[in-house]
């Protein structure tokens, strides 16, 4: 910020202290800049029905930052600034509405609560003025005209009620943000009522209400308060929020739904209001089929290359119990699930033969049904498959079959009991699960391990 030199028994200049203000101004600006960016803002201005209740809102105080000229009007004789800076605009006071209800039954109105930034000069006053001519005697109003000058250019918050075309109810539509105004809230009324109450308004989606003050942001982030949102869709089709709202899509961008509504039962899709419509896909690029996603469970997702790809499922990392467990071949309804049992999709063999394992099977238990010929599943590298770290993979053998033989390829080690390596067989009515647990540097290898098995030898 500059500073001005002012020195003993010196004649003051006239721009000295506007110089001063000015310098003031344009720092404050910056700083803004700096930690808000330069995007308009709202903070405070909180919308609420009157007390008593009436046909008014009322809107406390609060601040607009908005990008301006330093100063479009000469400021005095320092004239006129077009570099761009942060403002401020300030209302400190409580600003009433009238928001009435439409004349015509049936019908409903939306009112638009704007805010716009503004600039006026005012506040003024008739200035004494030095007289050359009788410095004893100052002059009123520059020359003595005897006319005020202004005092005050103050930069202000404007709060204004924009009325929508009244229309049947359910139908009304929000009114668009005059220019330079920006939308704040909504408040909805319908014909014949009395009193505006909190149900009658709501904050526009789109407003830039600053989310969180500085010392917030910790927990905002430890609470994953911008990033999760209850899921608002249905089955297959999966909806959230986020607050505040999202302006686009960006790859490695991660959403949580806090609980979904239902379990999918195929194909699915993920939504952001306002934003384009993303197919949900499995780790590996393949659409979901049923199961991955379970009621009231949450549900990662990882935003990439126009899809929504599904990082977690409620059972990839669920303590795994046989005894409290059910393997049905396909999503059904919930009255076929078992009370306290946690449900599988399965992956039945179509035919026994040798197989490599991939990002397909995560989470599913794969089943081998032929009582004749053996089966056997090989774990290739991470180089081969992208494992996320947490994979569980889970195999059972059918009563009667063959046996089933799980092992490792080239560049992965497989671990069971205490301190073995190697293969694992599976036999009749058996049952293993195994787990990616990354790649070890030290050994040069991916590590997976057993981590549970029943008939295994």
């Amino acid at each position: 910020m500059d500073r001005r030199f002012v020195y003993n028994s010196q004649i003051p200049l006239i721009d000295d202290d506007m110089a001063f203000q000015k310098a003031a101004l344009v720092a404050l600006g910056y700083l803004m800049q700096g930690v808000f960016g330069t995007s308009t803002l709202l903070d405070g201005l909180a919308c609420s029905p009157t007390s008593p209740a009436s046909m008014n809102v009322q809107v406390g105080a609060g601040q607009i930052l908005s990008l301006q000229q330093v100063d479009p009007v000469a400021y005095g004789d320092l004239g006129t600034d077009s570099h761009q800076i942060v403002k401020q605009g300030l209302s400190l006071d409580p600003v009433t509405l009238n928001c009435p209800a439409p004349a015509t039954s049936g019908f409903s109105i939306d009112y638009l609560i704007q805010i716009g930034f503004a600039e006026t000069d005012g506040s003024p006053q008739v200035l004494q003025y030095y007289n050359p001519s009788d410095p004893s005697s100052p002059l009123s109003g520059q020359g003595g005209d005897g006319q005020p000058d202004n005092t005050i250019r103050a930069d202000q918050c404007v709060i204004q009620a924009k009325a929508g075309i009244a229309a049947a109810t359910g139908t009304q539509t929000v009114p668009s943000a005059d220019p330079n105004f920006t939308g704040a809230w909504v408040v909805t009324v319908a014909h014949g009522q009395t009193s505006i109450t909190s149900a009658n308004i709501a904050q526009l989606a789109s407003a830039p209400f600053i989310p969180a003050k500085l010392p917030a942001i910790p927990a905002a982030i430890q609470t994953a308060q911008w990033t999760s949102a209850a899921d608002q869709g249905s089955a297959n089709t999966y909806v959230m929020a986020p607050s505040p709202p999202l302006s686009a899509y960006s790859d490695g961008m991660q959403l949580e739904l806090i609980a979904a509504r239902a379990t999918n039962t195929g194909a699915s899709t993920f939504t952001v209001p306002e934003l384009a419509t993303l197919p949900i896909l499995r780790p590996d690029g393949s659409a979901l089929t049923g199961g991955e996603i379970q009621a009231n469970s949450p549900v990662l997702l990882q935003i990439r290359a126009g899809a929504a790809y599904l990082l977690n499922v409620a059972w990839h990392k669920a303590a795994w119990n046989w005894a409290k467990e059910q393997i049905l071949p396909t999503v059904a309804p919930s009255s076929t699930y078992s009370a306290g049992y946690r449900c599988r999709p399965l992956q039945a063999e179509t035919a026994p033969g040798s197989y490599t394992l991939g990002l397909g099977s995560v989470g599913y238990t794969i089943k081998h049904t032929d009582n004749s010929s053996v089966s056997t599943y090989t774990i290739p590298p991470s180089s081969s498959a992208a494992w996320p770290i947490g994979s569980i993979i889970r195999f059972q053998n059918g009563r009667g079959a063959a046996n089933l033989k799980v092992g490792p390829g080239s560049g992965v080690t497989l671990y069971w009991g205490s301190g073995n390596v190697g293969q694992r067989t599976i036999g009749d009515s058996g049952r293993m699960g195994i787990r990616y647990d990354g790649y070890n540097t030290s050994l040069g290898a991916d590590e997976w391990w057993v981590i549970e098995d029943s008939g295994v030898s």
